[in-house]
């Protein structure tokens, strides 16, 4: 009772000015706070409100970008305004710049699944096809394809779709893209919280993050998967196993080895063996229970993609290599583990393949050009997204550059993310990847890159954010979102499929026999999802594209069914749009190829909408006689 009775007496004899103070900074704190919320989330609603004007179908050969209207591009120069008000405050809350970055990562990755009527990418559906299978069969075969030798992803879907009872991921897998990102989400966190105590600079090291991932490797599939894992692995290491001396036994021992180069060293490594911040408080116990969580996740990992594994044995060496982390074993146990899946249970593939991959083995410019002058051909206006894909990389790594050179001058080396951003540059020597390393490399260096871009805006911890610097951030970023746009989603003309399409496909596997030759017009179109035993496939071909030669086809088809193998060939909009940006051959040329099929007496149409059109040979055919010709 005295102390209730104190309270009114003790707020009398406060000041009223002190009152006033504190309404007023919590007054202050409340607008700080509220009205970068208020802010994106009229972002948001400008965004949804814009997907209703968007028509795919009236997509050119820029991709996604050719058909968004101005509202869209405005709700991310909102957001992006508001973010950039939320980071200049000093202590703006974690839950405030996390609401920016989940709608971020809804603008940039969850539109195609609201405006398009099926799931993006044909992998997507040949990797549906593969969880069929298993369903299915119980089991893999490793003899159909290499997916099937490294089948742990793919294992899980299966039971996950058994699990929750549903026939078929069709109807999730379009948000593939948005749920990797978010999963992407906590170990980015640690990764960054790992080099820093500036909050500014790891939400800003999250936001370059996914305005810079063009690669679109996100989606429903192994890389994916193994991305989690992989940023799980780093996070871990980083956050609980740094070298208290940064190194500096490893590294002095090196240097001191040579007199000569040890001298010459020495001012440097006062640098190189600077820790970057201490580990996470824990104890033995937790440690062990940290390294059981890493070991377990490389150990999914193996069995679920053939890159990965590779990227994250080259990183951790890497950390390894340069004293930064204490399990000095660890990395190998995880070569060992790698070696072992390869050799042991991806023989079926290997069986076929190693000739090709040993030839690949440290031919660094072979590999690249195949990732780069390979694909810089096509539609102008796909040379144009190439190029801007190219662009966009090295804008990302200049500015990274730029970002350690800045916090060099601060005092701050950040060697565990340079490591982290420079370690996958090796895996160039070791194969061409069907001509994706270089886009695959780039998406392994991105952890590391997007911190160091971040850092050349917060190089100073602790320091405020001028009206300068959050200008040069909203620019920054809204040229990446820019970028963004068109590297990431300039193919979305063969990318996307419609309701007919998928109608035709069905159809087409409802009515051919096991065994059949299935014929596409180009390699983009939504097959594969069912039955990826049963069934021969193949493609007409550029230079019978090229000269409208339909008896090239026929041969084709003619020796498939000489052997009792019917064939059926399938052209729909999207092998139309595949054409069109990669051969070269001028827009159309699909379709005049299509019209030839409809004029022609030697073809028969058994199915045709709006979308899609499938031929078989007509029984007038003598086929026998046409191979009989062929082999003379």
């Amino acid at each position: 009772m005295q102390h209730s009775k104190a309270r009114p007496l003790l707020k009398s004899l406060t000041p009223a000015s002190s009152r006033t103070l504190n309404g007023s900074v919590r007054r202050d704190r409340l607008i700080a706070d509220g009205l970068p919320v208020l802010i994106s989330l009229c972002a948001l609603a400008l965004w949804i409100a814009s997907l209703s004007q968007v028509n795919v179908r009236e997509m050119n050969d820029l991709g996604l970008v050719s058909v968004l209207p101005v509202p869209f591009f405005a709700a991310v120069v909102v957001l992006t305004c508001s973010f950039c008000l939320a980071m200049r405050q000093p202590s703006a809350r974690a839950s405030v710049l996390l609401l920016h970055i989940a709608i971020l990562i809804f603008m940039l990755y969850g539109t195609p699944a609201i405006v398009e009527e099926t799931p993006r990418f044909e992998a997507t559906w040949k990797h549906l096809g593969i969880v069929d299978y298993i369903i299915e069969h119980g089991g893999v075969d490793a003899s159909i394809n290499a997916y099937f030798n490294w089948p742990g992803f793919f294992i899980l879907a299966a039971f996950l779709t058994q699990a929750v009872g549903y026939e078929s991921l069709v109807d999730l897998v379009a948000w593939a893209h948005v749920f990797f990102n978010f999963l992407y989400l906590a170990p980015l966190v640690m990764i960054f919280s790992s080099a820093t105590r500036d909050r500014r600079l790891i939400w800003l090291g999250l936001w370059f993050f996914y305005l810079a991932n063009w690669v679109g490797q996100d989606y429903f599939s192994p890389q994916a998967f193994a991305y989690f894992f992989y940023l799980v692995i780093l996070g871990g290491l980083l956050a609980w196993f740094k070298t208290t001396d940064g190194g500096a036994a490893v590294l002095g021992a090196i240097a001191g080895r040579s007199r000569g180069i040890g001298q010459r060293i020495k001012p440097l490594l006062g640098y190189v063996t600077r820790q970057d911040q201490e580990n996470a408080p824990s104890t033995p116990w937790q440690r062990m229970g940290m390294m059981a969580v890493i070991i377990a996740a490389f150990a999914a990992m193996v069995p679920s993609h053939q890159l990965t594994p590779i990227a994250a044995v080259f990183a951790v060496g890497a950390l390894v290599g340069f004293g930064r982390i204490t399990p000095r074993g660890l990395v190998i146990l995880m070569a060992v583990m790698v070696v072992t899946w390869m050799f042991f249970m991806a023989v079926p593939y290997f069986r076929g393949h190693l000739e090709s991959h040993l030839g690949s083995v440290g031919k660094v410019d072979q590999n690249i050009n195949r990732s780069v002058a390979n694909r810089v051909k096509g539609s102008p206006d796909h040379i144009l997204v190439v190029r801007a894909r190219m662009a966009m990389t090295v804008a990302v790594c200049l500015l990274a550059f730029a970002g350690v050179v800045r916090r060099l001058r601060h005092g701050h080396w950040d060697l565990s993310l340079v490591l982290l951003a420079a370690a996958p540059v090796l895996l160039i020597a070791t194969q061409g990847y069907g001509g994706e390393m270089l886009i695959r490399v780039f998406f392994f260096m991105l952890p590391g890159l997007a911190f160091l871009v971040a850092a050349l805006f917060c190089a100073k911890p602790g320091a405020g954010a001028s009206w300068r610097m959050s200008f040069s951030i909203a620019l920054v970023s809204v040229l990446l979102f820019s970028g963004f746009l068109v590297a990431r989603y300039g193919n979305e003309r063969m990318d996307f499929y419609t309701q007919d399409e998928v109608a035709a496909v069905r159809y087409l596997y409802s009515t051919a026999q096991p065994g059949a030759q299935l014929i596409a017009g180009a390699g983009s179109l939504p097959w594969r999802f069912q039955d990826p035993e049963k069934y021969r496939y193949g493609s007409i071909g550029r230079d019978a594209i090229q000269a409208t030669d339909l008896e090239q086809l026929e041969a084709k088809m003619a020796a498939a069914q000489a052997r009792d193998r019917k064939s059926y060939v399938l052209i729909t909009r999207s092998t139309k749009a595949d054409v069109d940006l990669f051969m070269g051959l001028g827009p159309g040329a699909l379709d005049r190829f299509e019209r030839a099929l409809l004029l022609s007496d030697r073809f028969e149409t058994v199915f045709m909408n709006e979308d899609a059109a499938i031929f078989v040979l007509s029984d007038r055919v003598d086929t026998v006689g046409i191979v009989q010709e062929r082999e003379r």
